[in-house]
């Protein structure tokens, strides 16, 4: 008799089938270091619906509390985040191997106010963290999506199609008040939305041959609007929507040379045709321009082939090697530089990469994989600032990317595992563009690529008797030093931090207490190195949330 099951990765309810009826719920408090106290709570629900049909329902809420004063307005911990959100998943098993999933995901967050503190303020010491902004700068972020998958099989060619559209609206608010002038306001809003199918269809490895090929087309169009001036009437300024209709066709065909060294080939064809037209455009900006037209609508069809190649030698049991090929870019469009809508060209990236596995996770004892890589990048898309103080993109050159990475795993003992990674990255703009010469002669790092990043972790489980587990389990990341991105304010240092937690579970698989901690050192950190563009010389970090401790309970029934 055919059941349905459950798609996605949440963990099915304790002790029973993971189509059974089940309800879990979780719930927790949180104190956090020179901050206000937060709280959580979840809810799943797994329903069938007859043998072939089941529903999951999840919902959560959180509030973060906030842990940044602003001395110049007499506020503390002024930013308060709020999450709330949930997803239904819809499973049918149509028979003979088909099934059809639908679902939807809907998310909400706010902010009371921006997140960022600034860099130099006496209170880094620790101690609270401060930000002197005469504005109150939050910010909104709404998401939903909804989506169908059908999945199944032809003989032996097995077929899958995944159609989702997705709607996402930001919201922002900046403190753009000059020295000795009246409070004043930036805002910009950005409202996405997203449409998109990919079909494909693949035979596995059989006889020494196997083979995927598919077709995909997304429609993507994002709407920037923003204002400037006093706090209660701030006035339009120029804005620029973008659009982009892409269609791809992909193949690959893998073959097995000899035993144990397998090569694989295939292409991905794309055609992209791209639109952009600039908003809220001041009409003495636009009888200034020669080319009124090309300034503010630009159109263009951009078609690339990106070959990929790879080939992989099993030469021990659980020694395997590889080498790979690849290409990708992202598409260009429009982008606002003072009063002005300017168009950027897409960047292109090609990447050669070989390395060695001895291993799998989670199969075997110990696991381990290293590769070394070399990326060329070509008319790299990166941030700065024009001339009015906002942010804007540009093409600002062609670079390239050494990387080294390293990442493993190991059970030592029963109950406990250790992994670990590291990456290494060597970067360098090596073609500046013409127009940004300047403002890169003192950066030769490509923009928000971290030169080390390291991860440890380890997960400890014991047998308690009774039915009871503890799991203890934590991690340590740490990030390296990077650029945000070019020029005077973006050029600013971010990056060198660490970041760490660790968490203990005791309870059934049905009922559980759990502690956890993060930021266990109660380090500042700096995470992105911009808060609001216009206090040129004010230097701003974003902070890691200070040391937090949750207490959480967690019961299905």
């Amino acid at each position: 008799m055919a059941q349905a099951r459950w798609a996605g990765s949440s963990a099915p309810c304790p002790t029973r089938p993971r189509w059974a009826r089940c309800r879990r719920r979780s719930r927790g408090l949180s104190a956090t270091w020179h901050g206000d106290p937060g709280a959580d709570l979840g809810a799943t629900l797994n329903l069938p619906l007859g043998e072939r049909v089941a529903l999951r329902v999840v919902g959560y809420g959180v509030s973060e509390g906030g842990y940044i004063d602003n001395p110049v307005l007499a506020r503390r911990d002024v930013n308060r985040t709020r999450i709330g959100g949930g997803r239904a998943a819809l499973r049918l098993d149509a028979g003979n191997g088909w099934s059809v999933d639908l679902g939807g995901i809907g998310q909400w967050t706010k902010g009371d106010d921006s997140q960022y503190a600034d860099r130099d303020a006496p209170s880094l010491g620790r101690g609270a963290l401060t930000r002197s902004s005469a504005i109150v700068q939050g910010f909104s972020a709404d998401y939903a999506m909804g989506q169908a998958v059908v999945s199944g099989a032809i003989g032996g060619v097995r077929v899958k199609s995944s159609t989702g559209i997705v709607g996402q609206t930001l919201t922002e608010r900046y403190d753009a008040t000059m020295p000795g002038g009246d409070a004043r306001v930036f805002a910009q809003r950005n409202a996405t939305t997203l449409i998109a199918n990919e079909t494909r269809a693949w035979r596995p490895m059989r006889h020494g041959f196997g083979w995927v090929v598919g077709g995909s087309f997304t429609h993507n169009r994002t709407r920037l609007s923003r204002s400037l001036g006093p706090i209660d009437s701030p006035a339009p300024v120029t804005g620029v929507t973008n659009s982009i209709d892409e269609a791809t066709l992909y193949g690959e065909g893998s073959v097995q040379l000899v035993r144990g060294l397998t090569a694989t080939a295939g292409a991905r064809v794309t055609r992209a045709s791209l639109a952009g037209t600039g908003e809220d455009i001041a009409p003495a900006r636009l009888e200034s321009v020669a080319v009124a037209r090309a300034r503010v609508t630009a159109d263009r069809i951009e078609t690339s082939v990106l070959p990929t190649a790879s080939l992989i030698a099993a030469v021990l049991p659980k020694v395997s090697l590889y080498g790979r090929y690849q290409q990708g870019f992202r598409p260009g469009g429009l982008a606002i530089e003072s009063d002005f809508v300017r168009r950027f060209e897409n960047d292109r990236v090609a990447t050669l990469e070989s390395g060695v596995r001895y291993g799998l996770a989670g199969a075997d004892t110990a696991y381990l994989s290293a590769s070394v890589s070399h990326t060329v990048w070509k008319d790299i898309q990166a941030d700065f600032i024009d001339a009015t103080g906002l942010p804007s993109t540009a093409n600002i050159g062609d670079g390239r990317i050494w990387t080294f990475s390293a990442a493993g795993g190991w059970k030592p003992v029963a109950g406990l595992t250790l992994d670990a990674g590291f990456t290494y990255n060597d970067s360098r703009v090596t073609e500046p563009s013409a127009a940004l010469f300047v403002a890169l002669a003192r950066m030769s790092q490509v923009p928000n690529i971290a030169r080390y990043a390291g991860r440890l972790g380890a997960d400890y489980r014991r047998d308690m008797g009774k039915d009871l587990e503890l799991r203890v389990y934590g991690w340590a990341r740490y990030v390296g030093r990077s650029r945000l991105g070019v020029g005077p304010v973006l050029g600013e240092e971010q990056g060198d931090y660490l970041d760490t937690a660790l968490t203990a579970r005791v309870g059934r698989p049905s009922l559980g207490v759990t502690l956890g901690v993060t930021n266990l050192t109660d380090s500042v950190g700096n995470r992105f190195a911009l808060g609001t563009p216009f206090q040129l010389g004010n230097g701003q970090i974003t902070p890691q949330r200070p040391r937090t401790i949750r207490i959480g309970l967690d019961a299905a029934f």
